[in-house]
């Protein structure tokens, strides 16, 4: 249109400006959908919640079920920063009790790592280590 008119030639101003308004609308919503779309398959949690914010910025509605799966992947990303948090710690309180000789302190790591499902490796190493070099 834009181009007819530079042309010089006449365009239906409301008819024709209208439906290719609505049909770049359209245009737009189609890659409004296809980033959320892809953000969903590569469970990319900083994509979906830019492009969960912009729907609601354009007044887009998004199904339940993609606010849901923020949600989720926001939860996940949670857990795995608490896990690794944790797991930082232990070793960390592993290395101290290897440095004192504290044998029941690394039984203890070991233990309550194995029981929140972390890695209890630095504490099961350290112990290894005392273990071998007669520190028990």
């Amino acid at each position: 249109v834009a181009r007819a008119e530079r042309l010089g030639l006449p365009v239906g101003q409301t008819k024709t400006r209208d439906l290719i308004a609505r049909l770049q609308q359209e245009e737009e919503l189609e890659g409004h959908w296809q980033c959320l779309a892809s953000a969903l398959e590569e469970a990319d949690r900083f994509a979906l919640d830019f492009w969960h914010e912009e729907a609601d910025v354009q007044k887009i509605q998004v199904p339940l079920e993609v606010r849901e799966a923020l949600h989720a992947l926001k939860d996940e990303e949670e857990a795995r920063l608490e896990r690794w948090e944790y797991e930082t710690e232990l070793a960390a309180r592993a290395a101290e009790a290897y440095e004192r000789g504290d044998v029941e302190a690394l039984r203890g790591l070991v233990i309550d790592a194995m029981a929140r499902g972390a890695d209890p490796s630095a504490a099961s190493a350290c112990l290894a280590a005392l273990n071998s070099s007669g520190g028990v």
